[in-house]
């Protein structure tokens, strides 16, 4: 026979297990005491992207999701997956550390000039408006930037937010970040044939995806000449801006 409390527990779960993400949303800020303005102005986003997630027509990404049940004070699972904790005990904080090694530093592309060329990042200690949360765990250092020119137009227009990471080896095929001499900010192309000059050093064809730029050849074995990171995730904003600074 279950207890009186573990019966009120079942019954949160079976009637949360009929709450879209939306209804969670939406209880939760009501509960905080919060309006939508409040949390868009917290948040740096727009009124209408909160009433958006409240409804079920967008849903916010993970690194929104986290900021949002701090916001609000409740348990980041059960505002994900819906159950029956909702409040978060007195004195409790979010535990970033099973998610650290997702956490990926917003940055400009004069910024990325100089990522990682005196060893390892320092890791951040916490989620906030300067930080994106990546789907999966980094294999070196993780970097988030917002596209700023044409270059790789259609496939990535202004405003569309990349992510790379810098422990993972570059194959043709596969987006990179690189820096050059010629060039006064690092770019994001195409990696694509790989040979051997007459010197006996390795290049590489960088090959834009816009048809109207330029392909680029670099020397791998150049000391400054390299790739910073390989593209491991892109996201597109509704708008096509992205809200994070």
């Amino acid at each position: 026979m279950i207890s009186a409390d573990e019966a009120a527990l079942y019954a949160a779960a079976m009637t949360d297990e009929k709450k879209t993400l939306g209804d969670r949303l939406r209880e939760a800020r009501q509960f905080a005491g919060l309006s939508q303005q409040v949390v868009a102005d917290r948040l740096n986003i727009s009124v209408q992207s909160v009433s958006q997630w409240e409804t079920g027509r967008t849903r916010p990404a993970m690194d929104r999701m986290m900021l949002l049940s701090e916001l609000y004070a409740v348990d980041y699972e059960w505002l994900v997956n819906g159950g029956a904790e909702k409040r978060v005990p007195k004195g409790r904080e979010f535990d970033i550390e099973p998610y650290r090694r997702r956490v990926a530093k917003m940055i400009d592309w004069l910024e990325l000039k100089s990522f990682g060329q005196w060893g390892r990042e320092t890791p951040t200690s916490e989620i906030d408006d300067t930080t994106v949360l990546a789907q999966r765990d980094g294999i070196g250092d993780l970097f988030a930037l917002s596209v700023a020119d044409k270059s790789n137009s259609p496939d990535y227009i202004i405003g569309d937010l990349v992510i790379g990471d810098t422990g993972i080896t570059a194959e043709p095929g596969d987006m990179v970040f690189f820096r050059g001499l010629d060039h006064p900010l690092p770019r994001l192309r195409q990696l694509r044939m790989l040979r051997r000059s007459k010197e006996g050093d390795l290049l590489a064809d960088l090959v834009p995806c816009n048809p109207d730029f330029l392909t680029e050849t670099i020397s791998l074995d150049d000391s400054y000449d390299r790739i910073i990171g390989v593209l491991v995730e892109h996201r597109r904003f509704r708008g096509g801006q992205t809200n994070i600074k």
